[in-house]
C-alpha cells in the first residue's frame, strides 16, 4: 500500500457480538455472487498489501417481520455468519475485508450497525398486541422495508504469502454476510454454521484458486502539486465554509507506477487503483484527525463529470500496459474539501487515505 498522506489516522471500530435474542426478520434480494477473476500477485507481497479488490455492487434488500414484533427493528449486517472465512483462507496468510457503504470490516462473527430500518413500527399497536389473543395476528406485524446499500470485498495479506500458494480450488464462502434485524440471525440465531446456515440474503464468494504469482513489482509513488506525497491545502478561513463540497479549494495530485529493475513480467500487465480510508456520506467523504468538521472528496481528474470516488471502488489505472523498463504510467486525481458543518470548528486537520495499486 502507498499512503496518500492527506492524513494520519487509524480508526478502531468496536462492534457488538451477535445477540442471543430469538426474534428475527426475513430479508431477501436477488442472488449475488462475487468471483475472483484471474489475477497476478507479486512474490514480495507482505502484510497489509491488498491482493485483490472486487467491483462495488449495490443491492436492494426487502425485510419483513417474521416474529410479530410490531415495534420494528433496525437492520444489521452480520459478517461471516456461518464461520466460513477460516476454512476459505486457511494457509493463505490473507484476510477477507468487507466494505459496506465505504466502511471496512474484517472480523468474523461481527455485527455491523447500519443506518437502515429492517422493519418500521406499526403505530398504535402496543396495547392491542400486548394481548395474547392478538399477538400472533397480521395486525401485529411490523411494516416491511426496502433499502439499498453498496458493498465490495478485498483480500489483504496478513503476512508474507506462501510460495507456492496452497491448493485453493473448490473453496467457496456461501454467505460472506447476511442482512437481518438487531435481534439475531434468522433460522440459526447464535449457532450458525455451514451445516446450519443463516437464512437471509447474503452474497457468495468463489474463485480463490484464480490467484497466482508473477515476477512483477511495480514502484508506486504519490506526487502532489508540491512534489511531495502530502496534499496540502494551506490556511483556509472558516468564514468561507458552506456545508458540502467546496470546489474553490481543490488540489491536484498524481499516482505514478513504474516497472522495477529486472521485473520484466510487468510488461503487458494493466493495473487498477483503489482509495480507502475512514469515510462519511456513503463512502465518498474521507475524514481523519483534527477538526471533525471537514473532509476530502476525490475525483478522477480526467473524468470530472464522473462524480466522487467511493472508498474501496476499483478504478482503471492505466490505459496501456508497460512496454519497457523505462516506461511508467501516471494518473491524475483531484482532492476537494468538503465542509461537514457550518460554521466549522477552527483548527488543523489531516486526513489519511491509502492508494493501492493492484494487477488487473
Amino acid at each position: 500500500m502507498n499512503p496518500l498522506k492527506i492524513v494520519k489516522l487509524v480508526a478502531l471500530f468496536c462492534l457488538p457480538i451477535f445477540s442471543s435474542t430469538s426474534y428475527a426478520v426475513t430479508c431477501t434480494a436477488n442472488s449475488v455472487s462475487v468471483h475472483v477473476d484471474p489475477i497476478k500477485i507479486s512474490h514480495s507481497t507482505t502484510a497489509g498489501d491488498t491482493v485483490w479488490v472486487s467491483n462495488s455492487q449495490t443491492v436492494s434488500v426487502t425485510c419483513s417481520d417474521t416474529d410479530h414484533m410490531p415495534q420494528g427493528e433496525a437492520a444489521r449486517i452480520y459478517i461471516d455468519p456461518d464461520h466460513e472465512f477460516a476454512h476459505f483462507l486457511q494457509g493463505t496468510n490473507m484476510k477477507l475485508v468487507v466494505s459496506i457503504d465505504g466502511r471496512s470490516y474484517d472480523q468474523s462473527a461481527q455485527a455491523v450497525t447500519t443506518q437502515y430500518q429492517a422493519t418500521l413500527p406499526r403505530t398504535g399497536s402496543n396495547g392491542y398486541c400486548n394481548s395474547n389473543s392478538h399477538r400472533n395476528t397480521s395486525a401485529c406485524l411490523a411494516l416491511p422495508q426496502t433499502f439499498s446499500f453498496t458493498f465490495n470485498l478485498s483480500l489483504v495479506a496478513t503476512g508474507k504469502l506462501p510460495d507456492p500458494l496452497p491448493a485453493l480450488a473448490g473453496r467457496t464462502i456461501n454467505k460472506v454476510f447476511v442482512v437481518d434485524g438487531i435481534g439475531s440471525i434468522n433460522s440459526c440465531s447464535t449457532h450458525c454454521s455451514a451445516s446450519n446456515p443463516a437464512k437471509n440474503f447474503g452474497p457468495a464468494l468463489t474463485g480463490l484458486n484464480n490467484i497466482s504469482y508473477i515476477n512483477c513489482e511495480p514502484i508506486v509513488l504519490i506526487a502532489s502539486d508540491k512534489g511531495t506525497d502530502t496534499v496540502e491545502f494551506g490556511r483556509i478561513s472558516i468564514t468561507e465554509a458552506k456545508a458540502g463540497k467546496d470546489n474553490s479549494h481543490s488540489k491536484q495530485f498524481a499516482v505514478i507506477a513504474a516497472e522495477a529493475a529486472g521485473k520484466h513480467e510487468c510488461r503487458g500487465i494493466n493495473y487498477a487503483i483503489t482509495f480507502t480510508g475512514t469515510t462519511h456520506n456513503s463512502g465518498t467523504v474521507f475524514t481523519g484527525q483534527g477538526t471533525p468538521d471537514i473532509g476530502v472528496t476525490l475525483q478522477d481528474a480526467a473524468r470530472p463529470g464522473a462524480g466522487d470516488i467511493i472508498s474501496g471502488n476499483r478504478i482503471d489505472f492505466t490505459s496501456g500496459a508497460f512496454n519497457n523498463q523505462s516506461d511508467s504510467r501516471r494518473k491524475e486525481f483531484m482532492a476537494t474539501l468538503f465542509w461537514l458543518k457550518n460554521p466549522p470548528q477552527p483548527g488543523a486537520f489531516s486526513i489519511p487515505v491509502n492508494a493501492t495499486v493492484t494487477f488487473k
